[in-house]
């Protein structure tokens, strides 16, 4: 009680605020467990004619195979759609779409498989990730467009359109505008994403809230040139920071950025330090995903924010190149199973070339491209 009374009514506030996230979200935790067996079918099951709602931006197709996380319409089930076109004619008509669709299915429904071989990809445990437990195999598919969306879903279609606006750009700008500002993945990309796994620099992706950063400041610097006061200016980034945040991909690293982006800005309110913004943002994203932190990419995110946080100021250049190495070589380990022996010098080496050369000239290109087709090839 003593403690209470010391506090102000302002940090009474936030304590209480703390808890109440850190209940929902120990709550939050433990109904995703139930709903992971509730929801899981036991043995494979036959559906007729059932509808799901699928998103332009999470459809990925492989020749012939088309996949897709998709929303049962009925129950609100989320699942993964897999089906093999019967000819062209159908690739062409769902790779085309850009807007919202209603696939009508019938097929095979079976729990996800978890990975038979040691160090094998497990599907199941990433599914997990999106709250997808179940596959349909498709043998019978309809798609329907005309479908009315809301402003999530357009965002949705706003990425897609963009990543196909990308996908004209020169290589490697294509691959890196929709990977660095999309979140999302093609055939080259995937291969740059392999490389960047074998050379240990996963992390440089993982702690990528540099663009978020550097959108904020473009957005802040526009808006003062165009007469807006401070006060409008926090509550418009405020308000657009979630829009990217769907946009982006929704990835573990861009919740945890675009969290402490908006702990920043409304910092005066709440009179959070950097550090207490880091747990809020370690408190929402396990909120919004409670299995954050069983994945690399959410270990390595809220663990070397975490790092960059409590490193004193005197530790820089290589040095805390070197601790932040040290401090995600386990989850690493964990994850990937190797270790490149440059990755130390790589690190040190690159970090600062990605932070202050590729970001921005990635978002000024993206930006740009239409009108400075030479700049954008030099890039």
């Amino acid at each position: 009680m003593t403690f209470y009374r010391i506090i102000s009514l302002k940090e009474r506030t936030v304590l209480i605020v703390t808890c109440c996230i850190a209940i929902f979200t120990a709550v939050r935790c433990f109904n995703e467990q139930q709903n992971i067996r509730s929801i899981t079918v036991k043995q494979q099951c036959e559906i007729t004619n059932r509808t799901y709602l699928v998103l332009p931006d999470q459809v990925t197709i492989n020749d012939s195979f088309i996949s897709a996380r998709a929303t049962d319409v009925q129950t609100g089930e989320r699942v993964i759609l897999a089906y093999f076109a019967k000819n062209y004619q159908e690739v062409q008509k769902i790779s085309k779409t850009s807007s919202v669709m209603r696939w009508t299915v019938s097929g095979n429904k079976c729990p996800l498989e978890p990975a038979t071989n040691f160090n094998q990809f497990d599907s199941q445990r990433y599914y997990w990730q999106f709250h997808i437990y179940n596959q349909v195999k498709c043998k019978q598919l309809r798609v329907v467009n005309n479908y009315q969306s809301g402003l999530i879903q357009r965002c949705h279609v706003l990425r897609a359109k963009l990543y196909t606006y990308f996908s004209y750009f020169p290589h490697p700008l294509a691959s890196y505008c929709q990977q660095l500002i999309l979140g999302m993945k093609n055939d080259q990309s995937a291969e740059m994403m392999e490389n960047v796994k074998r050379l240990g620099l996963l992390h440089l992706f993982c702690i990528s809230g540099m663009h978020v950063v550097l959108i904020t400041d473009c957005l802040r610097k526009g808006l003062v040139r165009a007469h807006f006061n401070r006060e409008d200016i926090e509550w418009l980034l405020i308000i657009s920071l979630p829009i990217y945040l769907i946009i982006g991909g929704g990835s573990i690293s861009l919740i945890r950025a675009v969290i402490m982006a908006e702990m920043n800005l409304i910092q005066r309110v709440t009179g959070l330090s950097s550090l207490d913004g880091w747990a809020m943002s370690l408190l929402g994203g396990l909120l919004f995903d409670p299995w954050l932190l069983l994945t690399l990419g959410g270990q390595l995110s809220y663990l070397l924010s975490f790092a960059l946080q409590v490193i004193p100021n005197t530790i820089r250049s290589y040095r805390q190149s070197l601790l932040l190495n040290l401090v995600s070589l386990p989850s690493v380990l964990a994850f990937v199973y190797e270790i490149h022996l440059l990755t130390f010098i790589c690190s040190f080496l690159i970090i600062p070339f990605f932070s202050e050369i590729i970001f921005p000239a990635v978002i000024i290109s993206a930006l740009l491209s239409k009108w400075l087709t030479s700049f954008s090839v030099a890039c």
